[in-house]
């Protein structure tokens, strides 16, 4: 499961710009959970403000069309639905095992909670990044169908108009949320939030797939440098204009925290052409580097348990509290109810990002070879003997 990963669904000849691009994009997701310690030019691209986003950009970018639908849906249920299945149950078991020290990190089971997971996130905060797994895989199945029945790739001008019609839908989609129209629930079945999550990520996944086939070529017919420059000059004048923070959009597992019905669009466009452009340059400098490929090819994995990894801190913090040791500004009770909350101690924000960082690395090289071993095995079974 380790090889799925949420923006390379299918086999391709690795496109080392995007390799770079979803090691960037996996990096910045732990360190916006573990309280931007880096900070990649946050103060003119905030990480809210595009990269989720950016993964399903780079999604659609290698978007390619499958022969029949089943095919389709078979393949995104074994390499997208079926590890999130599985991530889920494991991150629920552990959480389960963790309650007997006092944590309660996971969510009780019953019909519309299982009904939930499937098609809104996981039942436990310890793989809570994940609810963006089921998102996308829904996503995939949504856009092939839209795609078979209106034949979207059909011509280019039928490619821009569904990208307006999509765009549109989006921010609707927003303007709704900001009327607070949506409820952020897991417990059961929010169809609104469903259908709010499809809606707001389609544009960029269609926008990723005309970007790849008629975007592209032009841009490097130009020198990339001055795409980036414009993105910058013009994500400069929006955070002047709004502030870095009014340009950010947080968490759009709920959907809730929009303040702008067209800046996210605008801010994420910006975002990502940015960092595209940056990592266009520095991947035709340095070109393959194995730790990289490595990380854009495990992001899957990576996203599933980088929150345990960062939690190890809070644990020592947690345990040491237990033992009657004081530590100013550590909410026990909150380190209690979720994995998400983090001792916000500056050096323990930056153990938290190395052991994140770390452990989610070496825990995904661990799965990946417990992977290839089985697959082995179960080939050598299948492998009729000689006589």
């Amino acid at each position: 499961m380790t090889k799925c990963n949420m923006s390379q669904e299918y086999p391709f000849v690795k496109n080392q710009t995007f390799q770079y691009l979803k090691a960037l994009a996996i990096i910045m997701v732990i360190d916006n959970h573990c309280g931007q310690k880096l900070a990649f030019m946050t103060s003119i691209f905030p990480y809210n403000s595009f990269y989720m986003p950016m993964f399903i950009f780079i999604s659609g970018y290698f978007f390619t069309r499958s022969n029949t639908l089943i095919e389709r849906f078979s393949k995104s249920l074994k390499r997208v639905l079926l590890p999130y299945l599985v991530w889920s149950v494991s991150g629920w078991l552990l959480a389960k095992y963790l309650c007997r020290f006092g944590l309660n990190w996971c969510y009780s089971v019953d019909a519309k909670a299982i009904i939930s997971t499937l098609f809104l996130g996981p039942l436990t905060s310890i793989n809570g990044p994940m609810w963006y797994a089921v998102m996308y895989f829904w996503l995939i199945v949504c856009y092939t169908v839209l795609e078979r029945i209106f034949k979207i790739g059909d011509s280019v001008r039928k490619e821009i108009l569904f990208q307006i019609v999509f765009l549109i839908l989006g921010i609707v989609t927003i303007y709704g949320c900001t009327k607070d129209v949506l409820s952020y629930n897991y417990s059961y079945f929010n169809y609104r939030l469903f259908l709010a999550r499809l809606l707001f990520y389609i544009p960029f996944f269609h926008f990723g797939h005309i970007f790849h086939n008629y975007i592209e070529k032009y841009i490097q017919l130009k020198n990339v440098f001055w795409l980036g420059l414009a993105s910058l000059i013009i994500n400069l004048f929006l955070v002047l204009i709004y502030g870095s923070a009014n340009i950010s959009f947080v968490s759009t597992s709920g959907m809730g925290s929009f303040k702008s019905i067209w800046l996210p669009y605008v801010t994420s466009l910006t975002g990502i052409m940015f960092w595209y452009s940056v990592m266009k340059g520095i991947s035709d400098t340095w070109g393959r580097i194995g730790i990289i490929d490595f990380v854009a090819d495990n992001t899957f994995s990576i996203m599933a348990i980088h929150l345990l990894f960062a939690d190890i801190p809070g644990f020592f913090v947690y345990f040491e509290t237990l033992k009657g040791k004081f530590y100013e500004g550590f909410d026990i009770n909150a380190f209690i109810g979720s994995a998400w909350y983090r001792y916000y101690d500056n050096t323990y924000l930056y153990y938290s990002l190395i052991c994140a960082v770390v452990g989610s690395i070496l825990c995904s090289f661990v799965v990946s070879v417990f992977i290839k071993r089985l697959k082995l095995f179960v080939n050598t079974l299948k492998t009729p003997k000689r006589t």
